[in-house]
């Protein structure tokens, strides 16, 4: 038989082992559960980044068109670049690719009016639709390009209408720093701030204001190099500028009748080996003053042209070319915004030396506009079908227009215009305008060239007007 101490010691070490097992086996089964739920958590890491990067990827950091600045600065700031000062116009696209390490951006916007005027037959009308295109290249370096059609698009035909499709824009940035910023291609001349932010979703009023049809020829862009930058800003203010030399303007575009809008040569071959420049700077002043305005900018901005000309001065009075002449541009424009009230205004004048108008005589004209408005929202509006959007505005809206387009001919009239509107803006990016005119004086700008016949001298004539723009 065993000895009994031997059968007790076996018994004791089986006991222990099977302790020891259990014990092992518990703690294998802790590890590997935490263990799991470390691979869970990692897996979740993954995928929320790869979601960032897809989402990173999809927000249109290249630089093109809003209509809030901030948005703009937002956007170059995540990837440590700045935006030219004119990006700030530009409505941030929706749709957006990768192809290589050039990133493309898609946008545009759109506009269709109808217009009843006194003495003109009631239309509609596809007014323009445009199509943006931004290349981001590298940190450094950005394509943009902005093709147009306009006025129905029907170009020639068996019937030819005066509709358009052209590239307003097409250029390219280096920006060499914040300050210092090289582009050539073709560009809106930077006179005035209309101009430059004439898009029908940016604006409050379906027409564009006189002194920026008759005096600044806007649409107005050209081709043409320079620099622009922004060398100041800070809490306090920013100063930006844009400055650039352009082919010249057309040499005989001036008319006594109709002002200065047949200047511009639309990046045509120039009839002329002159040159024009352009330059404007922009103070915003009430960055931290936020207890005078939210928004307040004064912009000063200057045109100069070269231009083979003409004059009478031969003895058969026949116009004669000759080859040396002058065409100036001068605005100045304030933009103020304080929560829901705000005003807009613009002063320009022209000039051209004798031999650049039709008639071979020096034409000088002038104008401004003035405009208030107010964003508000009636609470009744928000359980209605018009108030199921995040926040949407209605913008009532008041501008005065004058405009001389020759102030050496006492026999051509100036023109007042009184323009009250209500917009509805469900989105920033859409908006519905309904607008009634008055012309004081009888307008000769009702149509694109000046006819007395039609409309009369101080003749009183009113429109209504109405619009459905948005960019995207």
């Amino acid at each position: 038989m065993m000895d009994r101490s031997f059968v007790v010691s076996v018994a004791c070490v089986l006991a222990l082992s099977s302790n020891f097992l259990r014990a092992a086996d518990g703690d294998l089964a802790a590890i590997r559960s935490e263990m799991q739920l470390m691979r869970e958590a990692y897996e979740s890491r993954i995928a929320a980044l790869e979601s960032e990067v897809k989402a990173f990827k999809q927000s249109g950091v290249a630089q093109p068109k809003s209509v809030e600045r901030s948005i703009i600065d937002s956007l170059f700031k995540k990837d440590g670049t700045t935006p030219p000062p004119d990006y700030s116009r530009l409505s941030v696209s929706t749709v957006s690719a990768v192809k290589g390490s050039t990133q493309i951006t898609l946008g545009g916007y759109t506009e269709f009016t109808y217009t009843d005027r006194t003495t003109r037959t009631p239309e509609f009308e596809q007014l323009k639709t445009v199509a943006e295109v931004s290349a981001k290249i590298d940190d450094r370096i950005h394509l943009y390009l902005e093709v147009e059609q306009e006025n129905g698009g029907v170009i020639a035909g068996p019937e030819p209408t005066n509709g358009e499709f052209e590239i307003e824009q097409a250029y390219l940035d280096y920006a060499i720093d914040k300050a210092l910023n090289f582009r050539a291609g073709v560009s809106l001349i930077p006179v005035g701030h209309y101009n430059l932010y004439h898009e029908g979703f940016l604006n409050n009023l379906v027409d564009r204001p006189l002194v920026d049809r008759r005096i600044i020829p806007t649409t107005w862009y050209e081709a043409g190099l320079g620099f622009n930058g922004t060398p100041v800003d800070n809490d306090s203010m920013g100063l930006s500028y844009e400055a650039y030399m352009y082919n010249p303007e057309k040499g005989n575009g001036v008319d006594p009748l109709s002002g200065f809008r047949g200047i511009r040569n639309e990046n045509k071959t120039p009839n002329s080996d002159q040159k024009a420049g352009a330059a404007r700077l922009a103070f915003e002043l009430a960055r931290g003053f936020k207890n005078v305005a939210d928004t307040l900018e004064f912009g000063l901005s200057g045109y100069v042209s070269g231009f083979a000309g003409f004059n009478s001065a031969n003895a058969g009075g026949d116009l004669v070319r000759f080859p040396s002449g002058r065409l100036y541009v001068s605005a100045a424009d304030v933009t103020w915004e304080k929560k829901n009230l705000g005003f807009r205004g613009e002063a320009a004048r022209a000039h051209s030396d004798a031999g650049e108008n039709s008639v071979g005589k020096q034409q000088t004209g002038w104008g401004y506009y003035a405009e208030g408005y107010y964003k508000f929202w009636p609470q009744f509006l928000s359980s209605s079908p018009f108030g199921k959007f995040k926040d949407p505005k209605l913008v009532a809206a008041l501008r005065y227009d004058y405009v001389d387009l020759n102030t050496q001919a006492d026999a051509t009239p100036s023109i007042q215009r009184l323009t009250a509107g209500m917009g509805y803006r469900p989105i920033p990016r859409t908006v519905f305008k309904f607008d009634y005119q008055f012309d004081l004086l009888g307008s000769g700008l009702v149509g694109h060239d000046y006819d007395e016949s039609e409309t009369g001298l101080k003749k009183h004539t009113r429109a209504f007007l109405f619009s459905v723009t948005t960019g995207f």
